[in-house]
């Protein structure tokens, strides 16, 4: 498939959560619509729903809504989906006195241990 315009990147979003996710990422990058308006001030969702795509202009930061059927014959279309966000650290303590005072510090901070 050739692209119309090599500055767009389409995003197939199959559902809400990945909808959100995706506006939510770009609103955080600076983008608009390209009618200027603020990303989460418009929900596109509900116009095309399972089939709804989000093009992505570079230049300029602007972000357009239309169905997967309109964009597939024109544009290579990448499917979004949303990250789960589960953040996991590792540390590593070489002593039991090591390990002791990094408990104390996990727990100061707010966290459990999970075992």
């Amino acid at each position: 498939m050739a692209c119309i315009d090599r500055d767009i990147i389409i995003y197939h979003t199959e559902t809400k959560k990945d909808y959100d996710a995706l506006i939510d990422d770009l609103d955080k990058k600076g983008y608009m619509w390209q009618s200027f308006m603020p990303l989460k001030l418009r929900d596109y969702w509900g116009f095309y729903h399972e089939k709804t795509c989000i093009g992505v202009r570079s230049e300029g930061k602007n972000v357009f809504c239309s169905s997967f059927s309109t964009l597939i014959h024109s544009h290579e279309i990448y499917k979004y989906e949303a990250k789960e966000g589960i953040e996991v650290k590792i540390y590593h303590a070489e002593t039991q006195a090591d390990y002791d005072a990094l408990m104390i510090e996990l727990e100061a901070e707010g966290y459990r241990s999970s075992i």
